[in-house]
């Protein structure tokens, strides 16, 4: 991954092994919102289904972070893809970046692009069976606010928002596609409107003409569980700012 993703695109914060100098000093321990002291406390035994290879602690599990005992590489026995790895807000932004700007402008980023544009176009193409389909809305249609059959599929990637109406109205588009991560971050890419938002950096994403652009924010956290109403309430707040601000930028 470094060889074919992080260091093409100069991810360089990126990595399954922070725990050697400067990335150890600044790595953070995932935090649990605990409803009776309410305040975020350092994650212990309260999402024992959480097994992502972080700092630890043996019982009993410490509440600060001075108490947790810094993790070695040898402790990990091998990279998991579905998750593990460890990153900042500006270096995701660039892989997201990365993908909405060879999405829609393939020609422009042909000669960077880590994907071929028949094997991108697979991340924003649903893929699912009717009954693949029902499973996936069952679990998550109530958080995409898509209950309906044929609202929300899988493509080779990620999760694809297939609704015709504008998510609440008035955020994002039929067609975006996107997934979270249990520490709290969410993304999405809604290429009609030209943004990919991973729910804070900004970046514009201008290709050689400057009719060409996108938009990229992050919101990131290290939260769980990353549906807690506060973290719900602050995501819908800045999606709601970001297409409000995309509006009016445009009447420019």
């Amino acid at each position: 991954m470094q060889e074919n993703i992080f260091r093409p695109l100069g991810m360089t914060d990126t990595t399954f092994f922070p725990f050697e100098g400067d990335q150890k000093a600044r790595l953070m321990p995932l935090r649990w919102w605990d409803q009776e002291s309410e305040a975020f406390e350092v994650l212990g035994t309260q999402f024992p289904g959480l097994t992502l290879p972080r700092a630890y602690a043996a019982p009993p599990y410490p509440r600060r972070k001075a108490d947790i005992v810094a993790r070695r590489k040898q402790h990990i026995e091998y990279a998991v893809g579905g998750g593990g790895i460890y990153s900042n807000a500006f270096d995701y932004s660039i892989l997201t970046r990365h993908l909405l700007r060879a999405f829609l402008y393939p020609q422009a980023a042909a000669t960077t692009a880590l994907l071929q544009p028949a094997t991108l176009s697979t991340l924003f193409a649903p893929s699912l069976s009717a009954s693949a389909g029902a499973g996936i809305t069952a679990l998550f249609g109530t958080w995409y606010e898509a209950t309906e059959l044929g609202e929300l599929d899988w493509s080779t990637g990620m999760c694809v928002y297939m609704k015709r109406e504008r998510r609440g109205g008035w955020r994002r588009r039929s067609g975006t596609a996107g997934w979270m991560g249990a520490g709290g971050t969410e993304f999405f890419i809604d290429p009609e409107s030209q943004i990919t938002v991973t729910d804070a950096c900004s970046h514009a994403v201008r290709t050689s003409t400057d009719r060409e652009w996108a938009l990229q924010v992050v919101f990131s956290t290290n939260l769980l569980p990353f549906s807690a109403p506060e973290i719900s309430k602050v995501k819908v707040r800045l999606e709601k700012a970001i297409y409000a601000g995309l509006v009016e930028h445009r009447k420019l």
